[in-house]
């Protein structure tokens, strides 16, 4: 679950699409090239994430898009003839045809707000069971009491003023680490002794999520052209610490974890995003979008451009979500683990980016023409 630093909550967008607007997904500019089994078998991921759920059990909360009855079982047939073309090894262009036979490509508009793709990694971090003079930044758990409703902020919490918390501590970390970790919502963590544990989202304080970067934008301490996850650091790195409280304090929502809630451990490939999936998220297949605009686990096209300069044209699924991700034109696409996938999520900004995105066809044709 995402917070990518070029984004801040603000208001609800609304679509202005013209029916016209419509197309089959096989005329997508790109798609063409597209590794499509692979983007399929992330589908398939969510796939099995509803089948689990049963009788088209809706994910995410009330405002959120969810499947009709019609749309749950065109999905459940999309799903069972991917399986198929799957197991048959299809072709590419047999892939296209099951594209454009099961959906309609919506391309993504909004009067409101600015196209936006950023990316985000899972972080790999060092921790310890107990404090010491580089690690002493604590983790901590969700308590129970603060399920729901909003509790005390970033400046309370981090200030040690909150006594409940004291019992919360699941590792230690440094600073940055604990940040960055927060802003990427999963991690792994990496002990003296080399064992691993993984950091799963479990919660937060319920309070507004502010970009950092943003700040430091405002105030003119970083261009808007250099702002990225690297220069921050550096940033941090040459304040003293109530400087750097005065911008991280600004951020008043706090984000708790849990450790050993995920089945497959460090083995996934990916952390298990808002979906919970089992196999976790796929590098460059998996995106966090907003789910008032976007049904969790179908697909969209997104056309843009990496931090490493990389141009992307590629179907990914909508397997995450994140509080700075808020509009129908944002998507953070997941990139991975280790540091490549940290230096290019740190730079990805592209706000020429389009999306499209992919609806199960109501004039859906018959098992016949298939």
């Amino acid at each position: 679950m995402p917070f990518s630093l070029p984004g801040i909550v603000m208001g609800l967008v609304q679509l202005f699409i013209a029916p016209s607007a419509h197309s089959l997904p096989s005329t997508l500019p790109g798609i063409s090239r597209d590794n499509l089994p692979l983007a399929v078998q992330t589908y398939l991921h969510s796939c099995d994430k509803y089948r689990e759920r049963g009788n088209g059990k809706p994910l995410g909360v009330t405002g959120d898009r969810q499947f009709s009855g019609q749309q749950f079982q065109l999905y459940q047939q999309s799903c069972q003839r991917a399986h198929e073309l799957m197991n048959k090894r299809a072709s590419h262009k047999e892939w296209l045809t099951w594209l454009d036979q099961y959906f309609v490509a919506i391309p993504m508009q909004s009067s409101q707000r600015h196209p936006m793709l950023t990316a985000y990694y899972e972080p790999s971090l060092p921790i310890s069971k107990k404090p010491t003079s580089t690690l002493s930044w604590p983790i901590y758990a969700l308590p129970a009491q603060w399920s729901s409703g909003q509790s005390p902020d970033r400046q309370a919490i981090e200030s040690g003023k909150v006594v409940q918390l004291r019992s919360q501590v699941l590792y230690y970390t440094d600073r940055w680490s604990a940040f960055v970790l927060q802003v990427q919502g999963s991690g792994t963590g990496v002990l003296a002794n080399g064992d691993e544990v993984r950091f799963v989202y479990a919660g937060t304080n319920n309070l507004p999520y502010t970009s950092i970067g943003k700040v430091l934008v405002d105030r003119g301490e970083i261009s808007k052209e250099e702002i990225s996850m690297q220069t921050i650091k550096a940033w941090m790195a040459t304040h003293t610490q109530p400087e750097q409280d005065d911008v991280y304090w600004r951020n008043k929502r706090m984000v708790f974890f849990s450790v050993g809630k995920d089945p497959q451990g460090v083995k996934r490939v990916g952390p298990p995003g808002a979906m919970n999936l089992t196999a976790g998220l796929t590098p460059y297949r998996s995106a966090a979008l907003d789910w008032q605009h976007f049904i969790p686990g179908l697909p969209v096209f997104v056309s843009g451009t990496l931090g490493n300069g990389k141009k992307v044209q590629q179907l990914v699924i909508g397997q995450d979500r994140g509080a700075a991700i808020t509009s129908n034109v944002r998507m953070d696409l997941f990139i991975g683990a280790g540091n490549d996938a940290e230096e290019i999520a740190g730079l990805t900004q592209d706000d020429q980016v389009q999306l499209w995105r992919l609806e199960l066809r109501t004039d859906y044709p018959s098992k016949s023409k298939r």
